[in-house]
């Protein structure tokens, strides 16, 4: 047991210390003082309190991230920028800021040393935790969707953890997925979630395409788009959050797209739904209405081996799209109609026809993607469909906490959405009804991250036993 537990710590911990190498390697690839000293702080912050167990509990995810963050920033190579490196010290400050704040937060409320603590091994309060937890738990179940085969395994793309912030809807960094602090106990921000976690792969794809396809690069650096003006930063996102959005489409939607739109267009109206004094940004609605626009066009061309642009049949499928979130939006509409008009079409239909050959690169590029996890995708469409995963939401539905394994959480509260929306519209749901299925939704992911995480160790000790036998 002993050598167990020293080699977890020293396998958990591998790569997390600086040496003066690797410092003077961060110094140069930043190039900043104030980013360099803030990055250790925050490394050596976390590397001090992992010794301490209760203190590790809370911070265990934050480990992952720590290391991907020495690796990549101790690696980087001027020569070879990304997508993702327009202002690189930026980027290597604001992670390092995330970082420290979400140790900070974890360790809010824990015995500050291992002689503060009643036990030697005494498990921190939960508190908090139970939302973080619960958020990675999903996030994590989905990153490992990718790594079933050689394909992804090697880029560890399961380094997100949460942190709890003052937004006003889920986001995302390179690490960090921030869950807003108001809205914990709204279950529509877990469905979110997978949006979220999505960038992960989303990046990889668009990063490979930026740094072999001319093409891309050129677009971000001196395209334009006629629908809204746009600087390089948001022409990167429009075509990121395009390729995200058809993610969801495949792994969380599993092809549906009607289902796709209402729960996109839905949460856009809920977002928005407390600031209806205010003025809504017509960048933002343009860009909502083009990525989820690319999402329709990706599923109407891609299995045609020949696509050609038209200007009627691209004419059809823009008003076919704008047909449909007027009818998902219902009165709402009427606040952004003179933003979703008929100049609209025009300049949407201009942008496709202008940008033609990029969206060939990228859809093809994506669905090359797509196809490799076609095995996980079908997995998927059996697990939605089983006996078991609608047994388990309807315990949820009777606010029944789930005290076995959950495979694909990202799909049970999905499920457990399409349900509370069927009895929402029989008019068979109260708020206090909605109160307690979201605990017991909450409660079930909990219960989840910590079934997963005891198999893990589990199966790491049996691993270890046997090399010591």
């Amino acid at each position: 047991m002993k050598n167990y537990i020293v080699r977890q710590y020293d396998q958990l911990l591998e790569g997390l210390f600086l040496d003066e190498t690797t410092i003077n390697k961060i110094k140069e690839n930043i190039d900043s003082d104030r980013v360099t000293k803030l990055l250790i702080e925050a490394i050596y912050t976390i590397t001090d309190v992992a010794y301490d167990y209760p203190s590790l509990v809370a911070i265990e995810s934050l480990i992952t991230a720590a290391k991907h963050l020495i690796k990549d920033i101790s690696s980087y190579d001027n020569k070879a920028r990304g997508f993702v490196r327009f202002n690189y010290v930026a980027y290597c400050l604001y992670e390092a800021e995330i970082l420290l704040r979400a140790t900070r937060q974890r360790l809010s409320g824990l015995p500050q040393t291992r002689e503060a603590s009643r036990l030697p091994f005494e498990l921190p309060p939960p508190g908090v935790r139970i939302f973080i937890e619960s958020c990675e738990f999903v996030i994590h179940s989905i990153l490992d969707m990718f790594s079933v085969d050689d394909y992804l395994l090697s880029l560890n793309l399961n380094y997100n953890y949460v942190i709890i912030d003052t937004v006003d809807t889920p986001k995302h960094s390179i690490c960090a997925i921030f869950i807003p602090e108001h809205r914990l106990k709204d279950y529509t921000v877990y469905i979110a979630i997978s949006h979220e976690s999505l960038h992960g792969p989303g990046g990889y794809i668009i990063n490979n395409i930026y740094l072999k396809e001319p093409i891309l690069k050129d677009f971000i650096e001196k395209g334009r788009i006629l629908s809204y003006e746009t600087t390089q930063k948001e022409r990167g996102k429009i075509i990121e959050e395009a390729i995200v959005e058809i993610l969801d489409l495949e792994f969380s939607y599993l092809g549906n797209f009607d289902l796709y739109m209402e729960e996109e267009w839905s949460f856009f109206s809920n977002y928005f739904a407390g600031a209806l004094k205010y003025e809504i940004e017509h960048a933002h609605i343009i860009h909502y209405f083009l990525r989820t626009f690319l999402t329709r066009l990706y599923i109407s061309i891609i299995d045609k081996s020949d696509w050609y642009f038209s200007k009627a049949s691209m004419r059809k499928l823009i008003k076919d799209h704008l047909t449909q979130i007027k009818k998902i939006l219902g009165a709402p509409f009427d606040r952004i109609s003179h933003i979703l008009s008929a100049s609209l079409i025009i300049g949407v239909e201009n942008d496709i026809e202008d940008n033609y050959k990029l969206i060939n690169v990228v859809f093809n590029e994506l669905s090359s993607f797509i196809n490799k996890y076609i095995n996980m995708r079908n997995k998927l469409k059996d697990y939605y469909h089983s006996i078991e995963l609608s047994e388990m939401t309807d315990k949820i539905i009777n606010g029944e906490v789930i005290n076995k394994e959950i495979k694909y959480p990202h799909l049970m509260i999905q499920q457990v959405n399409t349900k509370l929306k069927d009895k929402s519209i029989n008019g068979n749901l109260s708020k206090p009804d909605i109160d307690r299925i979201t605990t017991a939704l909450i409660m079930s992911l909990w219960n989840g991250h910590n079934q997963k995480k005891a198999d893990i160790k589990r199966s790491q000790k049996g691993f270890v036993e046997k090399a010591d036998g």
